[in-house]
């Protein structure tokens, strides 16, 4: 555990060289929701008032309206309930470039319309430079600030820093002491990721990256694996180590399958147990024994066939104990004697 204990001043990056980031996205989420569980729903950011109702009164103008400017607002993202604060695509429908320019351009906007406006393009920006997925993405989206990054000094890296400065001078506070600002957490998690993937940044193109792509920083390929796991283990949400241990050995075993090497190759045997019986295989007299068990008197049974026939004996019980249309059932009557 030493090897993860954080460096002075830089608690992103652990002795061992290890970054420690939070999700950026889910902090994403905690920013719309701290704005949405403030007393107030107002926030206080850079000598601004950022208040929530800019963007519901913007929403409830244009409800009715079938030509809209802010047409990606909707009841769910504007209204969420608290299971759908979850929801990344709700957050991003209102931290996105359409609001901030429905909030600047509708009809009379007022000063705080214009104040939040520059609260979510900050955020928006942010939001972008972090989540580069692709090389050529800038050019699809026609968007500069989606360019991968080759340059350690880019001007983006310094806006992520000026961004946690600004989060790191509010005077946050905890539940009912917080006057409108961030939680604690949200603010202090906020600062680290920003710090931590900026340095991780830096760090790629110093040693030998031609180019980084801040998106894949993120948790998404450990949630999909999770997801295979789940359903694999029959859709349910919560699996023990065992089952996600099973779905691993099955997705090897496929991957050797599809490679059409002998099994035998692939066996580990760096820190497992290895014995002359490891490895062994039945031949058809061997294996002939299954066929004839009832007739077979327990006496004229090798201690090794015993041993054998005590596991196999063993694991029908616990599973089927008590099912006796089943075939196996005889079995685990017949050599149930076996488990004294």
């Amino acid at each position: 555990l030493q090897f993860l204990w954080e460096i002075r001043n830089e608690p992103w990056l652990t002795q061992n060289g290890t970054f420690l980031i939070y999700d950026f996205i889910h902090l994403f989420k905690c920013i719309r929701n701290n704005w949405i569980t403030e007393k107030s729903k107002t926030i206080e950011f850079d000598g601004c008032v950022e208040k929530r109702s800019c963007i519901e009164s913007l929403f409830e103008r244009e409800k009715a309206s079938s030509i809209k400017i802010a047409h990606r607002l909707t009841q769910k993202a504007v209204y969420p309930k608290p299971i759908e604060r979850q929801d990344v695509s709700a957050m991003l429908r209102v931290f996105c470039d359409e609001t901030v320019v429905a909030l600047r351009t509708h009809v009379d906007p007022t000063d705080d319309d214009k104040e939040t406006a520059i609260f979510i393009e900050k955020f928006v920006r942010a939001f972008k430079i972090l989540n580069i997925r692709s090389r050529s993405e800038d050019q699809h989206l026609n968007d500069p600030l989606r360019q991968p990054f080759t340059d350690s000094n880019d001007p983006r890296l310094s806006e992520l820093l000026m961004l946690a400065n600004q989060i790191d001078s509010m005077d946050c506070k905890n539940s009912n002491l917080r006057c409108h600002t961030f939680t604690i957490d949200t603010a202090k998690a906020i600062s680290h990721t920003f710090r931590g993937i900026v340095h991780l940044i830096r760090h790629c193109l110093n040693n030998s990256f031609q180019y980084v792509l801040s998106g894949q920083f993120t948790a998404d390929p450990l949630v999909k694996a999770f997801g295979r796991i789940r359903q694999s283990a029959g859709g349910t949400y919560f699996i023990s180590a065992v089952q996600a241990m099973q779905y691993y050995s099955i997705q090897k075993t496929k991957l050797i399958t599809a490679l059409d090497q002998d099994f035998l190759d692939f066996q580990s045997t760096s820190g497992a147990h290895k014995c002359d019986n490891c490895a062994f295989m039945l031949t058809e007299e061997d294996a002939a024994v299954f066929d004839s068990l009832s007739a077979l008197e327990v006496d004229e049974l090798a201690f090794d066939t015993k041993s054998a026939l005590l596991y196999v004996a063993g694991y029908i019980q616990r599973y089927i104990p008590n099912d006796g249309d089943d075939d196996t059932y005889f079995y685990a009557m017949q050599f149930d004697g076996f488990l004294e």
